[in-house]
């Protein structure tokens, strides 16, 4: 990751093409871009979260400094940004946080240090609570006996049970909410960086992508409370070292997972997951120029939205032309309107009809050298119409 930092920083600037083709032309979807409030402190590669009060939080990132930051910024979903009141143990840009009770965090991994020589990919995890700082400290690392420095391209999701799995490269790791300890750990499975895991309401979890030519594109991972891991393998069309997709699980049955990039370069393939028959099957491409890496998927009703994310091209990071609307039969996908401040590196946050999409930079050759990486404060609120005529 530090030399795709690197690469970022450096030519954020790069035109993407595109020889992307559609039958049809892409049809927009009625929709709507509005500025909403800015958060106390612009980041971009921070990890925002809901909480169970109805608010969000954004923890770390990096700042317009280029430096990770130890901030947790917090708004109420009523009175809006809160002063900083707590604070992560380490500064880190790029966590992966996932919910505990009582509005507790899990925080693990993500990068400290300055962009871009001065990275350093961190090993371990700490406890967090956005409204109250007596309640942070420090957690032993997953993975403490390995030689392996940092955790870039982990992933983790929440199991059906509550319990946390974590995954980096061929190792994994439980995380129990209730005794707040690493349970269980165990090593031997397919090489992972930076693949999509889902949970499963049988209490499996489904990986997607994020291996090598050799690694099954799809696999179910199952642990019983013995501490026993079943992996097994699916048919798929989906290339294997796919990283970076959207994923979301649609309903009991159905996974949706699009776009993300293969060897550097962002794609607009998009696949429908039946985890009760195991079988994957492509559905239409996004209407998007370049593709999309880094995306969110948001359910609205009956569409879900694509939004945040970036287009890849040889590894250059550059805003996004569009963001998509998917909806069942998965035939026709729509183009949403850009988002007035367009960025790469931003978090979302879904909203009942719509999402938030916050922060993010871009790179700007027309300023000064010491001064192209701007940072983003302003909050993107996307709202849809409750009733559109789309066909």
């Amino acid at each position: 990751m530090h030399c795709v930092l690197t690469a970022i920083i450096l030519a954020l600037g790069s035109t993407v093409a595109s020889s992307t083709a559609w039958a049809t032309p892409p049809v927009d979807h009625p929709a709507q871009w509005r500025t909403v409030d800015s958060p106390r402190v612009g980041v971009a590669d921070a990890t925002a979260i809901e909480l169970d009060d109805g608010g969000l939080a954004l923890i770390g990132g990096f700042t317009d400094l280029l430096q990770a930051t130890a901030a947790v910024q917090r708004r109420d979903p009523k009175a809006g940004w809160e002063p900083i009141g707590t604070s992560l143990l380490t500064p880190r840009s790029a966590p992966l946080v996932a919910r505990l009770p009582e509005n507790g965090l899990l925080v693990v991994g993500g990068w400290t240090g300055t962009l871009p020589h001065d990275v350093v990919h961190l090993s371990d995890a700490e406890l967090c609570d956005p409204r109250r700082p007596e309640q942070r400290r420090a957690l032993p690392a997953p993975f403490p006996d390995r030689s392996t420095p940092g955790l870039e391209g982990a992933t983790m999701c929440t199991l059906a049970d509550g319990r946390i799995l974590l995954i980096h490269d061929r190792d994994l790791a439980i995380f129990d909410p209730t005794s707040l300890t690493w349970s269980l750990r165990s090593r031997g499975g397919h090489v992972r960086r930076f693949a999509a895991a889902i949970a499963l309401p049988d209490g499996s979890a489904l990986i997607i992508g994020g291996g090598d030519e050799d690694a099954p594109a799809v696999e179910s991972i199952r642990i019983d409370p013995a501490g026993g891991v079943e992996r097994k393998s699916w048919e798929s069309p989906i290339d294997p070292r796919l990283q970076h997709p959207a994923s979301l699980r649609l309903n009991q049955r159905e996974v949706l997972v699009a776009g993300g990039e293969i060897a550097g370069r962002s794609v607009v393939e998009t696949w429908l997951i039946d985890v009760v028959d195991r079988k994957v099957r492509a559905v239409s491409p996004l209407p998007i120029v370049g593709g999309l890496s880094r995306g969110t998927l948001v359910h609205i009703d009956d569409r879900v939205l694509l939004v945040g994310g970036e287009t890849v091209d040889r590894r250059f990071p550059s805003p996004a032309s569009h963001g998509a609307v998917l909806r069942p039969p998965w035939n026709r996908p729509l183009r949403l309107a850009a988002s007035p401040v367009p960025a790469v590196r931003t978090m979302v946050v879904s909203r009942s009809r719509g999402a938030l999409v916050i922060g993010g930079y871009r790179f700007d050759t027309s300023v000064a050298h010491t001064s192209r990486v701007q940072v983003h404060r302003a909050i993107c609120e996307l709202s849809l119409p409750v009733f559109a005529i789309v066909d």
